[in-house]
């Protein structure tokens, strides 16, 4: 509740940042900011190397067994990878800015600009570490304070600096962002957490390195097939429409992100440290997947028809008017939303337990489907089939995971779960059906009543078996 109460912040943080930024820079500007945006994105997926998830896995894992030497060699070791892999690519992004430039930004585009995102890098990086450092010792609270600080800050950062130079700021204010945040993530981790032993031998630190490596660069891999390819859609989107259908795409985009992370944030540095405690015990590890799955479907899924619900006044109250047409990509892309909550859930099992050929091949499944359905979407029906592109690849994800995960630890799906699940696929799907047949004037009380149903009947389930606030707060004391 601390994660998904600070995230909820952040959301409107981001919200009313991203209203400022299509006001001021239209479609075609909020598309190449969309664009600039994933080519930070992209690089960090490579220069991280995976360090900041393998830090948490094997810190989470220390800290457990009060290993205070090993957590502080982990700690040394992803900072001497972190500085040496960014110096690496961002020394790469400085040569090689015009080819780089003209294949991810557009034709025109100046050279420099690549550099200076090899600058954000380097913020962005060291940040995700100060974070791993607080997600792998459990601080909560820490954690919750720092999404809201960081985001806050770069957001009011990044909107000034667009503000006075609107177009021209872009970059400046993707690059002032990534140092603010940075900043905010140094003050908080060095309030939070002290070294923990200065007691540490060389070998100590390089064995860690390798650690963090073996587990890091198989997950990199497994990211840059599935997360990394889909940062190429916006791309894909710019060679096949232009530089507005990108700013239209983004426009989704951001929505989904920005509800994702209510969620995201809290199965990533609450569920995923927990996952790895018990990765070795598997009736704990079985109870803890299933109790999970039921809560975020039970807290996705009303928040998946609301937004459903409220599309087609949403859009054009967070940007303007001119980003109408994206409602109905908006539509499909919920559905996937559904399927990636639960794909999401499973997908942490394989890597708490480590296993990263499978998680790789999960991976390499989405990533393969999402540049063949997205260009055949956009190609046979322009960019509604971003929407149906995303929903395909998310179904896939979802029976690729689930199959790999009934092989590592024979997971069952309770009852409870597939009814979830059944349940928000299909008032997700009813919705879209009256939007597809036409019916204006009986979208609107139909998906507002399902909305109330579907969030009437998980808040009963949700006080019913957890007791409601008696039990959080016994749970936070």
């Amino acid at each position: 509740m601390l994660l998904g109460g600070s995230s909820l912040v952040t959301l409107l943080v981001g919200l009313l940042a991203t209203k400022c930024w299509a006001i001021l820079l239209g479609p075609k500007g909020f598309g190449y900011l969309g664009l600039v945006q994933n080519l930070l994105l992209l690089a960090g997926l490579v220069a991280g190397c995976g360090v900041s998830t393998a830090l948490v896995r094997f810190g989470a894992e220390a800290a457990a067994q009060n290993d205070l030497v090993r957590v502080a060699a982990l700690r040394q070791a992803s900072w001497w990878l972190t500085g040496l892999l960014a110096g690496v690519v961002g020394a790469l992004m400085w040569i090689f800015g015009g080819p780089i430039s003209t294949l991810l930004l557009g034709a025109n585009r100046d050279r420099g600009v690549v550099g200076w995102i090899g600058l954000a890098l380097l913020f962005n990086l060291a940040g995700a570490i100060f974070t791993s450092l607080l997600n792998a010792h459990h601080r909560v609270g820490a954690l919750a304070r720092l999404n809201v600080l960081s985001k806050g800050v770069a957001a009011g950062v990044a909107v000034l600096v667009i503000f006075l130079w609107r177009e021209q700021g872009i970059v400046a204010a993707v690059v002032g962002g990534a140092i603010a945040a940075w900043g905010c993530a140094w003050r908080v981790c060095s309030r939070e957490i002290r070294p923990e032993t200065d007691a540490v031998r060389p070998r100590q630190v390089i064995t860690a390195a390798r650690d963090l490596l073996r587990f890091g660069v198989p997950c990199t891999a497994s990211l840059l097939v599935g997360t990394g390819v889909q940062l190429l859609v916006p791309v894909i989107v710019l060679n096949l429409m232009g530089q507005e259908s990108v700013g239209l795409y983004r426009a989704v985009a951001t929505v989904s992100t920005a509800y994702l992370g209510l969620l995201l944030t809290t199965m990533t540095q609450d569920y995923y440290p927990r996952l790895s405690a018990v990765s070795r015990h598997l009736p704990a590890l079985i109870d803890l997947v299933n109790e999970q799955h039921e809560l975020i479907l039970l807290l996705a899924i009303p928040l998946v028809v609301v937004l459903l619900a409220a599309a087609p006044f949403l859009i054009p109250l967070i940007y303007s008017r001119q980003f109408r047409p994206v409602v109905s990509v908006l539509e499909w892309q919920l559905m996937g939303d559904i399927l990636k909550f639960s794909s999401w859930t499973l997908a942490f099992v394989l890597l708490a337990r480590d296993r990263s050929r499978a998680y790789f091949l999960a991976e390499a499944v989405v990533g393969i489907t999402t540049v063949v359905s997205t260009w055949l979407g956009v190609r046979w029906f322009g960019l509604d089939g971003l929407g149906m592109a995303y929903l395909a690849q998310y179904a896939l994800y979802f029976a690729v995971v689930w199959l790999l995960v009934r092989r590592e630890i024979d997971l069952p799906l309770t009852r409870v779960n597939r009814r979830l699940l059944v349940t928000g696929l299909a008032a997700a799907g009813l919705v879209r059906l009256t939007s597809l047949a036409g019916w204006r004037q009986g979208r609107a009380p139909i998906a507002w009543l399902l909305a109330v149903v579907v969030t009437v009947g998980s808040a009963r389930i949700l006080r019913k078996k957890y007791g409601g606030l008696r039990w959080l707060k016994e749970r936070s004391t």
